[in-house]
């Protein structure tokens, strides 16, 4: 993920906005654009994340998680 902030956003704020789409996609590789403005507008972050979508199943890298029974 590469992160760039230009404005801090306040907790204060009563609201956000948050625009994502995607940027590029190859085979199962997705390359996402996020932006993220204040309550007015402002452009506050952008960032650039990388995902590998797997089935629910599988973890990062093709194993099988771990099934927890509980007592």
């Amino acid at each position: 993920m590469e992160v760039r902030y230009h404005k801090p956003i306040h907790t204060t704020d009563d609201h956000i906005v948050l625009r994502a789409s995607v940027r590029r996609q190859r085979r199962n590789i997705v390359e996402i654009e996020v932006r993220i403005y204040d309550r007015h507008e402002v452009l506050c972050t952008e960032a650039v994340c990388v995902l590998f979508p797997v089935s629910p199943g599988q973890g990062a890298f093709g194993i099988p998680f771990l099934r927890l029974r509980r007592r």
